[in-house]
């Protein structure tokens, strides 16, 4: 189970307390999460941060990759947002 603490944590570094816990409070409002959110929840808070522009979305992106490296996530299909990276194979001739 994870909190709004924990994830505001995972973004302060770069957008500073105020803005992080502002970024998830309001995200987590959006989807209509409250008190604990399961790992698939608090993935769902990040990549509707990472939907942000600019450095919040940047953050975001970062944070739910480390999510996936820490929590034991795997990543697939149902994880994938607009916002991800898509990796593009370039023909080499």
């Amino acid at each position: 189970m994870r909190d709004r603490a924990e994830l505001t944590a995972m973004l302060a570094d770069t957008l500073g307390t105020e803005r992080a816990s502002e970024a998830v409070d309001t995200a987590a409002d959006a989807l209509s999460l409250a008190g604990r959110f399961q790992d698939a929840d608090a993935l769902r808070v990040l990549a509707h941060i990472a939907e942000e522009p600019g450095l919040v979305g940047i953050a975001a992106r970062f944070a739910k990759s480390r999510a996936h490296l820490r929590w034991d996530i795997p990543r697939g299909p149902a994880d994938s947002h607009p916002g991800g990276v898509k990796t593009v194979k370039r023909d080499p001739t």
